[in-house]
């Protein structure tokens, strides 16, 4: 999988025992850390990182939002200043006039099946003068958790109103929009992945992988995957690596000429001397002794066949 950058976004620690409770993390491969940007945070419950278009392929910048919305009956949230929602919002308002949107996280809201975008969407009374995109209408959206709850209907409306739309229940891989969340009180959707209606078409799936008690107490991973047209540098530009070999004409008596050039006296000494020298366990001591039985097969190709022409 290779190596990754790991960023960490704690909460303030504990006056009661200074310990640290709930945070984020965010793993970027370190061949993508050029090109995705953390942005500066000022709430430790979600991290805002931007995906840049010119690599990935993309028409506009991406902004993905990480978020865990603590439980709306938990003392910590009481004790909260603003609105988690609130302040998402405002971040959206400024990031959607520079790229697309896409949230994603542990939301501690149900939303039922109830509707992420206004039915029947008209501009015929628009006067002509506003800037009004018009809604499109959308798959019927499934979920097994019927449950609509007060913090459900606030992440609806801030949907509506960004026009954003949910993955869960609506894409390949989720059609029936499967519990994320299993308690011993039950089961339940609380965690989506939601994301501008314009990109919608660019996701390729979306899963929610089976529940895996080592990963998380509770909840199942969100695995998705969006269309992309970055290319991957070449992994072997810092290497060294040699020149090919040029090809040779081969016919039916190729095969028992060749074997013939392989068992001259002057190869096979070349080959014995190969077979007795000391490799050491290393890379440029394999690499040498390779290089050299390259030099060894290629000196008897010589021999007895002819190169090919390069065609212009």
């Amino acid at each position: 999988m290779g190596s990754f950058h790991y960023h960490a976004i704690c909460r303030k620690q504990s006056k009661h025992n200074n310990r640290y409770f709930g945070g984020l993390a965010v793993l970027i491969k370190d061949k993508l850390k050029p090109y995705i940007k953390i942005l500066n945070n000022t709430n430790p419950d979600y991290q805002w990182v931007l995906l840049q278009k010119n690599y990935f392929g993309f028409t506009e910048d991406l902004y993905i939002c990480l978020v865990y919305f603590p439980p709306s009956c938990s003392a910590y949230t009481q004790r909260l200043d603003q609105d988690i929602l609130d302040c998402i919002e405002n971040d959206i308002s400024k990031f959607q006039k520079q790229g697309k949107i896409l949230l994603c996280g542990d939301f501690n809201a149900r939303v039922s099946s109830e509707p992420d975008f206004i039915a029947n969407d008209s501009s015929k009374f628009i006067p002509v003068n506003t800037d009004y995109t018009i809604d499109k209408e959308l798959l019927t959206r499934k979920n097994q958790d019927k449950v609509l709850d007060t913090r459900g209907k606030d992440l609806l409306d801030l949907c509506i109103s960004n026009q954003l739309r949910f993955l869960n229940g609506r894409v390949l891989g989720d059609m029936f929009g499967t519990y994320t969340c299993h308690t011993p009180n039950g089961s339940s959707t609380v965690d989506y992945v939601i994301l501008s209606e314009s990109i919608l078409d660019q996701i390729l799936y979306f899963k929610v992988s089976d529940f895996i008690p080592t990963l998380s107490d509770t909840h199942c991973k969100l695995e998705w995957e969006i269309l992309a047209t970055y290319k991957q540098e070449n992994l072997f530009q810092d290497k060294n690596t040699h020149p090919l070999s040029p090809n040779f004409r081969w016919d039916d008596d190729s095969a028992n000429n060749f074997l013939m050039a392989l068992g001259s006296a002057d190869i096979q000494t070349q080959l014995h001397n190969l077979n007795n020298k000391t490799t050491h366990n290393s890379q440029i001591s394999v690499d040498d002794t390779c290089q050299e039985l390259s030099n060894i097969i290629h000196l008897a190709a010589l021999q007895i066949f002819k190169k090919t022409k390069n065609k212009q």
